[in-house]
């Protein structure tokens, strides 16, 4: 699975399904057959190559994903089937296949002190530590992912013991507020969001809006 959220400015992706060889390596590329199953989106995505480069044991099929407006709401599929050919066979049925899905979603806040984190950045009639799912909308939730970087609060080597667990649903988009709130860095974040939001407006013409909750429509302050 694949978002561009990560990647909000670039108009493509380039994925690497990997490949493992089972058996001796070879002194050339070996160019690995497959097919597209039929159950596919047909659209906005493209095979660059798939092979298992000359001495190694592990190679790849490389996919474009494109970046289209349509993936906010929309995730597409790919399924792969590898096929046999004059220099390989096909291994374990299991392995055999692949599905890729991408799109340009966001999962909403599973905790309280996630969603808390979110009504701090993001104005509205709520208190700044509510809990309330109310306001929460895709689009300030990829905006605040933008302004700040923030893709990574499930990752235990960066942030230790301030890392999303699982009872945080592991979530990678907003830290638990109370990491925000005792040094009050919420403000500096929440001015980060603001110039993003400006520099949104400036660019396009017009504010970023909502696109769900409470505030669908109105603009993202």
């Amino acid at each position: 699975n694949f978002s561009f959220i990560e990647f909000p400015d670039s108009e493509s992706f380039t994925y690497d399904i990997p490949l493992t060889l089972i058996g001796k390596v070879a002194d050339h590329n070996r160019i690995v057959k497959y097919e597209v199953e039929s159950k596919s989106d047909t659209s906005d995505y493209e095979v660059k190559e798939a092979l298992i480069p000359a001495g190694k044991y592990t190679g790849h099929i490389r996919v474009i994903l494109k970046n289209m407006t349509e993936l906010n709401d929309t995730t597409y599929q790919l399924f792969l089937q590898l096929l046999p050919s004059s220099d390989l066979k096909v291994g374990p049925l299991n392995y055999s296949k692949a599905k890729l899905t991408w799109n340009n979603q966001i999962p909403y806040p599973p905790h309280n002190n996630l969603r808390r984190s979110y009504n701090m950045l993001v104005s509205s009639t709520l208190n700044f530590v509510s809990t309330s799912a109310a306001i929460v909308s895709p689009n300030a939730l990829r905006a605040i992912v933008a302004a700040t970087g923030w893709n990574n609060w499930d990752n235990t080597e960066i942030h230790g013991n301030r890392a999303n667990g699982s009872a945080y649903g592991y979530y990678k988009y907003l830290p638990q507020y109370r990491w925000l709130y005792t040094d009050n860095s919420y403000k500096g974040y929440a001015a980060r969001l603001g110039d993003y939001l400006k520099k949104y407006e400036k660019e396009h013409g017009s504010p970023l809006l909502h696109d769900a909750g409470s505030y669908k429509g109105q603009p993202i302050q």
